[in-house]
């Protein structure tokens, strides 16, 4: 899935985990993936059905949790240095 931020392509992926901190609070049920790459990034060979399939090579930027509809996520803010196709 992707949005338009200032000038480049938001990229998200949920999916369902078990992460275990140790606080209760701190657990989580899923991970959100989130990436963002220039707009004027050449996709092409790597957007099927509106989705990325690549493999991101980078870092992770931030790191945070947060509740949606009494959810818990870990959410990563990861940078891209490269994509790569299979």
């Amino acid at each position: 899935m992707s949005e338009q931020d200032d000038g480049q392509r938001v990229f998200s992926h949920r999916e369902k985990i078990t992460y275990q901190q140790e606080t209760a609070e701190d657990a989580a049920s899923h991970m959100v993936l989130l990436f963002k790459l220039p707009k004027e990034a050449d996709l092409n060979d790597y957007l099927r059905g509106g989705k990325l399939d690549a493999w991101l090579l980078g870092k992770i930027h931030k790191r945070y949790g947060s509740t949606e509809e009494g959810v818990r996520f870990l959410c990563i803010e990861f940078k891209p240095v490269a994509l790569l196709q299979d």
